[in-house]
């Protein structure tokens, strides 16, 4: 299986002066050359339907990426209790959370999927945050 990391519309250089801010994508196995990512898939649907949550959003990466070491207001970013890699970005009052964990080595704060606060599963999405999060790792150093 192959991956990408993409970029996130509203998030540019001007807001990676610590953290490089990507979403996972990774290859569609029935589609030659295609690839998904549930973040950028949230990222767009939020955009269309909820924009005050999809600007709310994008704030709070573009804070994360210009923050060394680590953003440590919860109102923007809260950090996984059982899933102590993944961080939650909020969009804070409104619905939207966007999953991400950080790449020490990359410098790069990787997005993953996301949920809505009172329609979704919190514990689901960081569960499967946590699977994607070492899915990468292990195509990412494999040989």
């Amino acid at each position: 299986m192959l991956f990408a990391l993409q970029d996130i519309a509203g998030v540019d250089e001007r807001y990676e002066s610590a953290w490089r801010v990507k979403a996972l994508s990774l290859a569609d196995e029935r589609l030659p050359n295609a690839f998904k990512s549930p973040a950028l898939s949230c990222l767009a649907n939020w955009a269309r339907c909820a924009p005050g949550d999809y600007k709310a959003i994008i704030k709070v990466l573009r804070i994360a990426g210009s923050t060394n070491p680590r953003v440590t207001n919860e109102k923007h970013v809260k950090k996984g209790a059982k899933y102590p890699h993944i961080y939650e970005a909020r969009a804070h009052t409104l619905k939207a959370r966007l999953m991400f964990f950080y790449d020490e080595e990359e410098s790069t704060i990787i997005c993953l999927n996301g949920y809505e606060k009172e329609s979704g599963n919190q514990t689901q999405a960081f569960r499967r945050a946590d699977d994607l999060r070492n899915l990468y790792l292990q195509l990412k150093n494999r040989p």
